[in-house]
């Protein structure tokens, strides 16, 4: 009996002092209740350390909508579950990804996100405002990374590849070349850019009431020989607080997508055209098939919070 307790003893202080691997956690989903302020992030926080929670509550109170429409309930009242992969794999931790998303949070929570809840709070159901919509999502939920590669498979995505996937989720096939740009869909006419005056260096763009939600907005580069060629696409959102706005790659937010209301420098001068995939029956359809959003075999950006399908989502966004 002596040797027995003994041997017992001798394995549990073996197992004490063997080393854990701090990423050997299972993920634990936050405590959901009514809205935002309700949640209770620190099950998480060990594997995740989402940079929500090191912003003042002041700060979030004024940069995140306060509005039932922004609580993680779903249409039906129910409590929606943060969802995962059923394995998420990323291929470092702890990365320079990381740190930029954190870095880049708080900004892009003021500035961008009032952006979105002014668009839900008017969102139709349509496909064009579902397209939107999912963009959206992907801004949000898709930890997307910028790179040349297909977002499936790596995590990483450009600005071509973002607007093609986001139209494969509805079942329409669009180049992911940006080059190519310029033969999806149909030109908007009318839509053009121009100098607020001829000693200006500050552009506008004219015909904006031409535009709809979910065009596709281009934008050139010249070659070495001088010749312009479409280097970036974008998805029109719709006129938000009276401005012009598009959602797509961009710099400086915490993860690759983010939103644009300015036309005033770059993105005014270097205005090519609208494109329009979407005729007038099927951009006011609410009747669509939708095959969900992608979920990546692999993250560069390990998520940095819960992953909430669409339909658990108020509006799929």
């Amino acid at each position: 009996m002596l040797k027995k307790l003994f041997a017992l003893i001798m394995i549990v202080c073996f197992t004490l002092s063997f080393p854990v691997n701090p990423l050997d956690v299972t993920w634990a989903a936050p405590v959901i209740k009514a809205g935002p302020d309700e949640i209770d992030y620190s099950e998480y926080m060990l594997l995740l350390d989402n940079p929500r929670a090191n912003i003042p509550p002041e700060e979030i109170k004024k940069s995140e909508p306060q509005n039932t429409s922004n609580s993680m309930e779903n249409l039906s009242g129910q409590a929606a579950k943060p969802i995962l992969p059923a394995e998420i794999k990323t291929t470092t931790t702890n990365n320079k990804y990381v740190s930029i998303y954190k870095k880049n949070y708080p900004a892009y929570a003021k500035e961008e996100l009032p952006v979105v809840e002014e668009f839900r709070s008017n969102y139709n159901g349509t496909l064009a405002h579902a397209i939107v919509g999912r963009a959206i999502w992907y801004m949000e939920y898709g930890y997307m990374i910028y790179g040349h590669e297909k977002y499936p498979k790596s995590g990483l995505i450009d600005c071509s590849n973002f607007v093609s996937l986001v139209y494969k989720d509805f079942g329409y096939t669009i180049t992911s070349a940006a080059r190519r740009y310029g033969t999806v869909g149909k030109k908007v006419s009318g839509v053009y850019s121009q100098k607020l005056s001829s000693s200006s260096s500050k552009y506008k763009l004219v015909g904006t009431d031409k535009l709809r939600p979910g065009d596709i907005m281009t934008f050139w580069k010249k070659d070495s020989q001088g010749k312009k060629y479409i280097a970036h696409v974008a998805i029109y959102m719709g006129k938000i607080n009276g401005k012009p706005t598009i959602i797509h790659t961009r710099k400086d937010n915490p993860t690759a997508i983010g939103i644009t209301n300015s036309f005033t420098y770059w993105f005014g001068e270097h205005f090519y055209e609208a494109r329009r995939v979407l005729n007038s029956s099927e951009r006011s359809s609410k009747s669509f098939s939708d095959s969900g959003p992608v979920i990546p075999q692999v993250y560069k950006l390990p998520p940095q919070g819960p992953i909430i399908q669409p339909e658990d989502l108020p509006c799929g966004f």
